[in-house]
């Protein structure tokens, strides 16, 4: 184990044991990648996260102008053109937010994957807007399923057996030209990408949408089945369990096609 003793975060110029996202996992925030230096979707990640700090901090959403210049600025500079990887916390300092906005390069990894459910109870009482800064429980879970060689975890409500999210990202599930997606709710994400893929689709007449809770038992009916995210865009589920998926022509169109990340900024 490393352990590295940080006394203060000069460049940020404010102490850990007074920052609630440190001290309590008290903080929301967004992630995406990177497109041609740019942040797909600038204003639906931004509305979003101004809605989740007024809920966390039971308060008036707070002004956001100051990391819409910022993020202008760090663009115009070019200092996102080095990075394939954004992601913007927001925290507070005493009575005061804070906001970090972190560059980096991440492996972006697009292959197929597995899932493997897990039944659970876990509910910490959040609108699916918000997106907190603890994922303890979750990557928990993925960790019980990497163990036993699956790639990530399908959450599933223990009670109803509807099926929710992955670890990080949202599920749709296809047959012939239909999309099968959860409503949202606690566990199902209000994810940049899923409502941007679903309204896309909303204008496509070929393309029939189902809003459904999917139930666990139903997994075998579908033809196939894709996740997706902000970072890495959309992957397809080759299996679930022991339930072998086939392709989905849907989900190989949509990432051939690349439309979601030029569709608008």
């Amino acid at each position: 184990m490393r352990v590295e003793v940080i006394s203060e975060l000069s460049a940020c110029n404010y102490k850990l044991n007074e920052n609630s996202g440190y001290l309590y996992g008290q903080s929301v925030f967004t992630s995406s990648n990177l497109v041609d230096g740019e942040l797909p979707f600038m204003e639906e990640h931004l509305e979003r996260l101004q809605k989740g700090v007024a809920y966390l901090f039971n308060e008036k959403r707070p002004d956001f102008s100051p990391v819409r210049e910022n993020l202008k600025l760090i663009s115009s500079n070019g200092e996102t053109t080095a990075a394939n990887y954004i992601r913007i916390t927001i925290s507070k300092m005493n009575d005061e937010f804070l906001c970090l906005i972190y560059l980096g390069n991440k492996l972006l990894v697009t292959r197929e994957v597995s899932l493997k459910t897990h039944r659970s109870l876990f509910n910490n009482g959040m609108p699916p807007y918000v997106k907190l800064g603890n994922y303890a429980f979750q990557f928990r879970a993925k960790i019980i399923a990497e163990a036993e060689g699956y790639d990530d975890v399908l959450m599933v409500h223990d009670r109803t057996g509807n099926i929710l999210d992955t670890s990080t990202s949202n599920i749709f599930f296809t047959k012939g030209k239909s999309i099968f997606f959860a409503p949202l709710q606690f566990g199902v994400f209000d994810g940049i990408l899923r409502r941007n893929l679903i309204e896309f689709c909303r204008d496509e007449k070929d393309i029939k949408l189902v809003e459904y809770d999917i139930n666990v038992s139903s997994i075998a009916d579908f033809d196939g089945a894709f996740i997706t995210n902000s970072f890495s865009g959309i992957r397809v589920v080759k299996r679930i369990d022991d339930i072998e998926l086939n392709e989905s022509p849907l989900a190989e169109k949509f990432k051939k096609n690349g439309f979601l990340w030029k569709r608008k900024n």
